[in-house]
């Protein structure tokens, strides 16, 4: 495990975690996030890096993974707006850290980061007869480890010891090839497995509990709830390619979702 309290104060140089994040997308996701007042987690294995959160012992790890993506990077980013809004003509979100349910502060623990409770609960399943999870706390935001060292781009998260199997997942999702670092990512993550588990020798839910293909998570997606008071601390920032029609439809939605959220103009000059 390489994803502790040292690692993030010594090797990522966090000594505390940032009050605000910064997220690309679409005019659509906007509509859908202040409609639903929901954060979508996408898992790993659907999302544009095909790296994702592998090791060395467990096969299909990313399926376990579901993750919300964020930037610390307070200046725009031209490849982002590329990378996440279509034809630069989206939006950047400002956003508040605890910014779910209850608004919880985020505390980081001694092993995998910074953790946060929200209110109420997320269902994650798996195909039967595997047992899914039921989570009431988000994994983040953490920052991402951008290394080039396969010892940290693809871990061993599991261990067999005399008795039993432990399979740790503390540092899944948590590090990216190096040549995606212009993101400067923070993430918040579920998971759909305990991130602890211990499984004794000869049990037949040791073989269930560790064959993803055979018995697979079976959403691709969850949604957590938002605290309307975080919404309403929002920043939002138009794409540099956003045209009038389209800046109408964000101060419509603004208004009636969000009254009172700053809106303002990309500085970018882009043809």
């Amino acid at each position: 495990m390489f994803y502790t309290r040292q690692f993030i104060e010594d090797t990522l140089r966090v000594d505390r975690l940032p009050e605000y994040l910064y997220h690309y997308t679409s005019i659509e996701t906007f509509a859908l996030i202040l409609n639903s007042q929901r954060l979508r987690f996408s898992r790993l294995d659907t999302v544009n890096d095909p790296e994702e959160a592998r090791t060395t012992d467990l096969k299909c790890a990313s399926t376990l993974v579901f993750a919300s993506c964020w930037t610390e990077e307070d200046d725009e980013l031209i490849a982002m707006w590329k990378l996440y809004t279509p034809d630069m003509q989206g939006i950047r979100l400002k956003m508040p850290t605890n910014l779910f349910a209850e608004r919880k502060h985020p505390q980081i623990v001694e092993e995998g980061g910074a953790i946060q409770f929200f209110a109420g609960n997320v269902d994650i399943s798996r195909k039967a007869p595997a047992l899914g999870i039921v989570v009431r706390c988000v994994f983040g935001p953490n920052k991402v480890h951008y290394t080039d060292d396969q010892d940290y781009l693809v871990p061993s998260c599991i261990t067999e010891h005399d008795n039993f199997t432990q399979i740790i997942l503390h540092d899944l999702g948590k590090a990216k090839n190096h040549y995606w670092s212009f993101e400067r990512e923070w993430r918040f993550m579920l998971y759909a497995m305990p991130y602890e588990i211990r499984v004794q020798h000869g049990s037949n839910d040791r073989n269930i509990i560790l064959d993803l293909e055979e018995y697979p998570v079976l959403e691709t997606a969850h949604y957590l709830p938002l605290d309307k008071s975080a919404i309403e601390e929002m920043e939002i920032l138009l794409g540099p390619r956003i045209n009038d029609a389209q800046e109408i439809l964000v101060k419509t939605l603004r208004d009636r979702y969000c009254p009172g959220v700053p809106i303002t103009k990309s500085r970018l000059k882009v043809r």
